[in-house]
């Protein structure tokens, strides 16, 4: 926990220092990566980056009142600096990230509040911002005007990578300084090669456990799609996890259900608790108690009440069974009293409702009861790119669902656009490559094209390499007049300015999905589409 001595960050770390008195009296309070954000008292982290590199601005930090900089031994510019900067650089063993890493270990292992860490092949981000605003809440007392809200921490945007892992770790407000210490840290944990998760569990030590959804994604670097199951899954099985919240609905984690404990959460809708293979296996779980007495599972479900177009309304019941109950778990505290209550998720499609009740279940199990995730979910706001509607002049609706494109996410995007809500709108699909595929790309593509040939009536533009074998094949079918409003395809790098223009914005009323990999760029149409002014 911040604040810390300069030279315990050195000790921590693994690095040298040129004078080690220079450091004395020096206190950090916080640690970044960015240049733009250095704050009296942090730690500036020079890392090497593809577009920037943060060894060109370790002077500008010192100066502008870094405590100290961690650079990277190959540094030649630091006998390049003035004595009085010099002094403050720690040099790293080998890397800076490696050294960062090594840090937000020592800081977490000084953490009073839980770890819950989210992995998933798709629905990290947005799991990750609901669960921290569930948390967040805190039941209005009488003499409390307006809501109370705790502290919580949480992975910032998408960076759940190795360098982002330990900035998650190290943020400033993880301290003892202030009135307010953080409840939970809320970490996203993303993987793209084989032993990735291992690494990120021995670093963070998740006290809990969840995963959204094992679908195929950056197999471009972990080969297959059972291998990423596999690698995912290490969240579950590798580490000291206290609670595991396991999600039913999803097929490639119910094949490992044999795996649970009495300690796990379980977390699906009615119907598919009474399914015979799930409901087969918690009952002989729950047989299986001490001396033969029988042990309630903890277990959350939940049903549709209504599934519209832009929100779904859905009751869930929350039962912590009689082990969760029994005494507060070390690190994790107490789970909520049993409860049920109803929630409208203002996002559309089943597959953000299923991540929502497995959010509640995670809440609940750290002590939120229905006041308090009430409350929370009132502060909840959707993150940029996904699953984000915007209505727009002349009933026009945007799905903009452009940060990031994976098999299972593309499914979930194409199966909400079903909603009868929306079956007065003439649709419009802008689809983008499905990166990071590796040697399954095309198969993963191709599914997507028997999918796409079964529409009807739309206008679909395809951009990117690996969809221009879709929009041969679709042309091969000769399914562009027939079950096509308009097919088009572009480059990746196409200006979309005429597209929108000329196709998109004279349709109405009209639903447009927007959604394709990061690296496409795609939100740049989603721009061009909020941005446009019709001619007078």
């Amino acid at each position: 926990m911040w604040p810390r001595p300069a030279e315990w960050v050195r000790f921590a770390s693994g690095s040298s220092v040129r004078a080690s008195e220079a450091l004395e009296g020096l206190v950090v309070r916080g640690a970044t990566t960015d240049s733009r954000k250095i704050v009296p008292g942090c730690l500036f982290v020079a890392v090497r980056g593809e577009r920037f590199d943060g060894h060109d601005f370790v002077e500008q930090a010192l100066r502008e009142g870094a405590s100290v900089a961690l650079v990277d031994a190959s540094w030649a510019g630091v006998r390049a600096l003035p004595n009085s900067l010099s002094a403050r650089c720690l040099v790293a063993k080998a890397d800076t990230t490696s050294a960062f890493r090594s840090l937000a270990r020592a800081l977490r292992a000084e953490f009073p509040f839980p770890v819950v860490g989210v992995g998933g092949s798709n629905g990290k981000t947005t799991t990750k911002e609901m669960l921290a605003a569930l948390l967040s809440g805190a039941p209005a007392s009488g003499a409390q005007k307006g809501p109370a809200r705790r502290t919580v921490t949480r992975t910032e945007k998408s960076e759940n990578g190795f360098l982002g892992v330990a900035i998650s770790l190290t943020q400033k407000e993880h301290s003892l300084e202030g009135m307010h210490a953080p409840c939970a840290l809320v970490l996203e944990i993303g993987i793209d090669d084989v032993g990735a998760m291992r690494e990120h569990v021995a670093l963070s030590a998740p006290d809990v456990v969840l995963l959204t959804a094992l679908g195929p994604e950056h197999l471009a670097g972990l080969g297959t799609w059972e291998t990423a199951v596999k690698e995912e899954c290490d969240l579950f099985f590798t580490g000291s996890p206290k609670i595991r919240i396991w999600q039913l609905e999803d097929e490639k984690l119910v094949e490992r259900l044999s795996q649970a404990t009495v300690a796990d959460v379980f977390v699906a809708s009615e119907d598919t608790f009474k399914t015979p293979h799930i409901a087969a296996f918690l009952s002989q779980a729950e047989k299986r108690g001490h001396s033969g007495a029988p042990r309630a599972l903890s277990r959350l479900s939940f049903r549709v009440i209504s599934e519209g177009a832009q929100k779904t309304e859905l009751f869930v019941k929350w039962a912590p069974g009689n082990v969760a109950a029994s005494e507060p778990v070390a690190g994790v505290g107490r789970p909520a009293p049993a409860f049920e209550a109803t929630f409208t998720v203002g996002l559309p499609g089943l597959h953000n409702a299923r991540n929502f009740a497995l959010a509640v279940a995670t809440a609940a199990c750290l002590g939120q009861g229905a006041d308090a995730l009430e409350v929370g979910w009132r502060m909840f706001v959707p993150p940029a790119m996904r699953s984000r509607l915007v209505a727009l002049q002349g009933d026009r609706l945007l799905y903009d669902d452009s940060y990031n494109a994976s098999p299972a996410s593309m499914d979930a995007a194409l199966d909400a656009l079903e909603n009868p809500e929306w079956a007065h709108r003439t649709r419009a699909l802008v689809l983008g490559d499905m990166l990071d595929l590796g040697g399954e790309s095309k198969k993963w593509h191709d599914k997507l094209t028997s999918r796409l040939a079964l529409l009807r009536g739309v206008h679909l533009c395809l951009f990117g390499e690996a969809m221009y074998d879709v929009y041969s094949c679709l042309m091969e079918k000769d399914l562009s007049q027939k079950n096509f409003a308009t097919l088009k395809w572009l480059p990746a790098d196409a200006d979309p300015g005429v597209w929108v223009q000329d196709v998109l914005m004279p349709l109405a009323p009209s639903l447009v999905l927007v959604k394709g990999s990061r690296g496409m760029g795609l939100d740049r149409v989603a721009k061009a589409m909020e941005s446009f002014k019709p001619p007078p």
